[in-house]
């Protein structure tokens, strides 16, 4: 008896830690980017409208882009939150059009709560 209730306390005691660090911090797909994405926000931590994209975007101009809702909210200089879950994967982000101005490597595995922090809050204009 005295053995069983020293397992039942240890599993309970395992399980509590357990608990405890899978809601310590929010995972890139508790923000809504699924695997294989990266993930564009409107506002800071990952809310509001959001766009996801698989490898390979390449977008010159997002002056004619909107995020993936309705009504349609365009993406140029109103992105402040990015998600890359895209595996072996870095995308360049750049204030201006054309790939020019400020530059932004956004790694695989990497997730930007507040843009602001790197200076390029509301200021994306391209993403190659």
């Amino acid at each position: 008896m005295k053995k069983m209730r020293v397992a039942v306390t240890f599993i309970s005691g395992v399980a509590i830690a357990m608990g405890g660090l899978l809601a310590s911090a929010p995972t890139a797909s508790a923000a809504g980017c699924p695997s294989y994405d990266i993930c564009f926000y409107e506002h800071t931590s990952y809310a509001g409208a959001q766009s996801n994209y698989a490898s390979g975007v390449w977008i010159r101009d997002l002056a004619y882009t909107g995020y993936n809702q309705m009504p349609l909210i365009k993406m140029n200089d109103s992105i402040s939150s990015i998600i890359n879950n895209i595996p072996n994967n870095t995308t360049p982000v750049w204030s201006d059009r054309l790939m020019n101005g400020q530059l932004l490597y956004v790694s695989n595995g990497k997730s930007y709560a507040n843009l602001g922090d790197y200076g390029m809050n509301d200021k994306i204009s391209s993403i190659g």
